[in-house]
């Protein structure tokens, strides 16, 4: 998991308690993928999921990094299916690296 720098480390507290949240993780999303993958292979994934559970609010930083496999995105979208509508879930990505995520190859923002 991610140790942030005591300014951003401050932000997230304000934001955990102004949502009356106690516990955050973050993770950069190509770390966070490749441990579930190792899980899916050890036949432990509904384990991993679990345990993420136990977070309030899970930050998955950089999205677009890098292009995902078919497989790297199933274990990522079974991780947001999980933890949709009772936990929650920030993700960062910055727009210079969504054309190498989407494949399209353009790096234009509209």
């Amino acid at each position: 998991m991610t140790v942030y720098t005591p300014e951003v480390g401050d932000r997230i507290t304000k934001l955990l308690a102004e949502f009356k949240l106690s516990s955050a993780a973050a993770q950069t999303t190509n770390q966070l993928i490749q441990q579930l993958l190792a899980a899916r292979r050890d036949l432990s994934l509904p384990r991993a999921l679990r345990a993420l559970d136990a977070y309030d609010v899970m930050i998955l930083e950089d999205l677009g990094y890098v292009q995902q496999s078919a497989d790297e995105a199933e274990v990522l979208f079974t991780l947001m299916a999980e933890r949709d509508e009772r936990r929650s879930l920030i993700i960062t990505s910055s727009p210079a690296t969504w054309s190498s995520a989407s494949g399209t190859g353009s790096s234009r923002t509209r």
